[in-house]
This record gives C-alpha cells, structure tokens and sequence, in this order.
C-alpha cells in the first residue's frame, strides 16, 4: 500500500496496483486528476474540482467538492465541480456538496449524491444509490437497483431490471420504459409525482399485493405501493407525461 498526497496545485496522480491511499489536497485553483488504478483505494479529493478514477478494485472515493449551484447539463470548468468513477468493483462513492457527476461503473456500488445538482449513474450492477436534498438526476442502469431520491425535483430512471424507488418529499418524475422493469416506486404524491412513459393511450391499471400495478400494453411497467389502481386511472392526465 502506498499513500500519495498532492500539493496546492494542478495535478495527476496515478496510484499503483495496490491498495492505495490517494489525498488531492487541492485548494481552489488546483484542478486534479486521480487515477486509482488496480486494488481496493481509497481516493478524497478536495474543495476544488477534480477528476477521480477508481479503476479495478472496492474502492471508495470521496469528492469533497465545493458548494455550489451550477445546473449538471452546464458542466464548464467554471463553477466547482466533481467527477466521480467508481469503474470496475464494488466501490462506495461519497459526492460533496456541490454539483457532482458520478458514475459507479461495473459492480455492485453504493453512491450518495450528498447535496448539490447532482448526476448519478450506477451503470452494471445491483446499486444502491442514494439523491441528496436538491435537484438530482439518477440513473440506476442495468441492474436490480434501490434508488433514494430525497426531494428536490427528482428525474429518476432506474434502466433495466427491476429496481426499487424510494422518493422523497418533493415533487419528482420517474421514467419507466416497457421491457425495462417492473419497478416498486414507494412514497408515491399525488401532484407531486409523474411518470414518464412511452405511450399514455396504452396504459391500464389494476390492484395487485402492495398497491397499483401499471401496464402498458402486455408490458408492466411498475407498482406504485399504497396506492388504488383507481388514483392512477382518474389522474391520468396529471400523473403521466
């Protein structure tokens, strides 16, 4: 195992086929890129913005990236931002409380958005991830997920197999696509929570164990839990997009 400590400077840093400990140790101004390579690392980047790669290995990282409020579409080396790969293993990422892009990679991985406008996508694997209180896009990939979105106006597209959604307090928009699922979505609000799907005019609903099964066609896309399949059908207009 080696440690590796960076300056307040612009750097690189590529760690060794060990387990290492990588600290960037920027300050604003000193923009970094880590690389952890091959071995269970364990990677913390600083307050400034910084590219983490985790390589093969359980790793866990740690952003610790500035605050800020810069929306993730407008990633520009401006504002301070952070981004995260977990790549190949079972890594456990922690963003910081700015705006953070983070990608689990292959693996089974534990994400935590933690504040900030975040993007967050568990790629392959059974991921947990978990929203912070603001804004979040969450992309659960291929894999059985468990998604947290936590409020804050929530785009949350579990991908393919079938995950479960835990949504916050806030409003939120679940996207769910035929042959992709079926999702359980938990904590469903009526106008507060839509759902996006393919095609309004083929969906059917109906009462099933734990609440509101949704079809779209021959497909079912999902349940929503506690809910009447008769909710669903008298909003259709309001609930789905």
């Amino acid at each position: 195992m080696a440690t590796f400590n960076g300056t307040i400077n612009a750097e690189v840093i590529f760690g060794t086929d060990a387990g290492d400990v990588i600290n960037g140790n920027g300050s604003l101004g000193g923009y970094d890129q880590l690389f952890g390579n091959s071995g269970n690392d364990t990677i913390s980047g600083s307050a400034d913005e910084e590219d983490i790669y985790g390589g093969e290995g359980d790793d866990v990282i740690y952003g610790n990236g500035a605050v800020n409020n810069t929306e993730p579409s407008s990633f520009n080396g401006v504002a301070a931002y952070d981004i995260l790969h977990g790549d190949g293993g079972n890594d456990k990422i922690y963003g910081g409380a700015g705006t953070d892009s983070i990608r689990g990679g292959t693996g089974n991985d534990t994400i935590y958005g933690n504040g900030g406008l975040d993007v967050l996508w568990g790629d392959d694997g059974d991921d947990l991830i978990y929203g912070g209180s603001q804004r979040d896009q969450i992309f659960g990939g291929n894999g059985k997920d468990t998604i947290y979105g936590n409020g804050g106006s929530d785009l949350i597209d579990g991908g393919a197999g079938a995950d479960v959604i835990w949504l916050g307090s806030g409003d939120a928009t679940v996207v769910l696509t035929a042959g992709q699922g079926p999702d359980t979505i938990n904590n469903f609000q009526l106008g507060k929570t839509k759902f996006d799907v393919g095609n309004i005019g083929a969906l059917s609903f109906q009462n099933v164990a734990g609440g509101a099964q949704i079809k779209e066609g021959a497909n079912v896309l999902g349940v929503v839990s506690w809910t009447q399949a008769s909710v669903l059908q008298s909003n259709v207009g309001s609930i789905f997009v």
